[in-house]
């Protein structure tokens, strides 16, 4: 009988090993298929929902390391459409920052970076120069870096 519990441990003992290898793999595969951009940032995410859950709550991995990899992978999603003139796209992609367990001040300036260029974009389309014009100085003094990197590469800018 001892030695059938002592298989039975160790059989328990590899498969919680096996476990821990995958859980700490599936963590680094994350950050990795967010810096990756593109659909792999869509897989980055869904996997991320799949790790966190066995996750202890309050773990860092789940409420900040892996969510500022995914938000960061969506900000230069957000800003390659931005540059292509797809400013709702954009600003879909910043949006998803909302999905995440982020408490940072810079992340939500982000957001509503991109929300105000779809602003400026239907100002512009309607006619509204007044508010365009006024809307173009806050945009560019709120974030000159980005702002400045959109003028220059954006075909609709």
């Amino acid at each position: 009988m001892t030695v059938k519990r002592a298989r039975e441990q160790v059989d328990l003992d590899n498969k919680n090993k096996v476990l821990e290898a995958k859980l700490a793999a599936d963590k680094q595969h994350v950050p990795d298929l967010a810096g990756a951009g593109e659909g792999r940032l869509d897989q980055a995410y869904d996997l991320y929902q799949g790790v966190s859950k066995q996750l202890p709550a309050g773990d860092s991995w789940g409420t900040n390391d892996a969510p500022r990899a995914l938000a960061d992978g969506y900000l230069q999603r957000a800003q390659t459409s931005a540059k292509k003139g797809q400013f709702a796209v954009a600003k879909a992609a910043a949006n998803k920052l909302l999905n995440l367990s982020l408490k940072d001040p810079f992340y939500n300036d982000r957001i509503a970076f991109f929300d105000r260029l779809v602003d400026l974009q239907s100002q512009l389309q309607s006619g509204e120069v007044g508010g365009a014009a006024a809307m173009t100085k806050d945009l560019r003094h709120d974030d000159p870096r980005l702002y400045e990197e959109l003028e220059s590469s954006s075909p609709r800018f």
